[in-house]
């Protein structure tokens, strides 16, 4: 069951782009993962001492066109959840960089002001480990990606992000800390991501939120959404208030403006599954989805690319 919001505009477009992936598919010289570059494994250190692990996937054809993605797995989760989506986005000519939050997978090392390592335990994650998920682990990643960006590699100004249950709240959050940076006289600070995907979004996890920053109209508008639960799933409630909320900041545009206009889309699947899970059922072709919005949203916007290297 399909449930694109506006979808009349959207959902020939869905049908000739899955036809075009089957066609590639039947065709030998298009074998997409033999093209792929190979991932990189990085290590960028967090403002506050977390060495962070993550992975980066190159487009295959670097260019100041190329759309960044970061990818945020769920709690108790880690970047391995995010591969399938990686690979795929590099396949559509993206780059991807799908890290391990702090306290999960390899992001377990932090160097106090004292110069004492802690190692983060999941278990015993604190208030400020959960905030320091989106003002500082998500912000290191943006900076490498700027570095890309610098050298003409990819366009910053077309920042997506995907997060699953935690890293959907982590996702909006940071958001919201992005479009926060006023300009300056060299140019724009920040008020990059243009997109989100959040799957399963929760309203809070250990006591981090998603609500508060999702009722900031004035940032939540200048952002194109993609939400998508399963409709069986244990939080459904959950979802389902996260995406009344964004309706009720992006009203749907009229039939004939849907494909120019259309800022929100939510995709309900017949499933238990939440969260990462969702990605990994090929059934429901999610991944596939989620380029098509990719494409609508960013690709074919024109965010222009800009020099960075006098942003501080």
């Amino acid at each position: 069951m399909m449930a694109w919001r506006g979808r009349r505009g959207l959902m020939a477009w869905v049908g000739a782009a899955l036809l075009c992936a089957s066609i590639a598919k039947t065709t030998p010289a298009q074998n997409k993962a033999e093209e792929r570059k190979a991932p990189q494994e990085i290590a960028p250190k967090t403002r506050d001492g977390v060495q962070l692990a993550a992975t980066f996937y190159p487009p295959n054809k670097p260019g100041k066109d190329v759309v960044p993605v970061i990818l945020l797995h769920g709690y108790k989760g880690s970047q391995a959840d995010m591969k399938g989506l990686a690979e795929r986005l590099q396949d559509a000519g993206h780059a991807a960089i799908a890290l391990d939050l702090r306290g999960h997978g390899g992001s377990t090392r932090q160097t106090l002001p004292n110069g004492r390592e802690r190692i983060i335990e999941p278990a015993r994650l604190n208030r400020a480990d959960f905030e320091g998920m989106f003002l500082y682990d998500v912000e290191s990643c943006k900076r490498f990606l700027m570095s890309l960006n610098n050298k003409g590699e990819l366009n910053i100004n077309k920042l997506c992000i995907v997060g699953a249950d935690l890293g959907a709240i982590v996702a909006v959050n940071w958001a919201i800390v992005d479009w926060s940076w006023p300009p300056l006289a060299v140019g724009k600070q920040g008020q990059d991501v243009k997109a989100i995907v959040l799957l399963s979004p929760p309203k809070t996890v250990r006591g981090l939120t998603i609500m508060p920053a999702l009722g900031k109209r004035d940032i939540v508008d200048k952002i194109s959404w993609l939400v998508v639960y399963g409709e069986q799933e244990p939080d459904v409630r959950d979802a389902k208030a996260v995406a009344n909320q964004l309706d009720k900041w992006l009203p749907e545009p009229p039939p004939d403006q849907a494909k120019e206009k259309q800022a929100f889309y939510i995709e309900v699947l017949p499933t238990n599954l939440q969260g990462a899970k969702l990605l990994a059922a090929e059934n429901f072709g999610l991944a596939d989805k989620i380029m098509i919005f990719i494409d609508r949203r960013l690709v074919t916007k024109p965010f222009p690319w800009a020099d960075r290297k006098m942003i501080p």
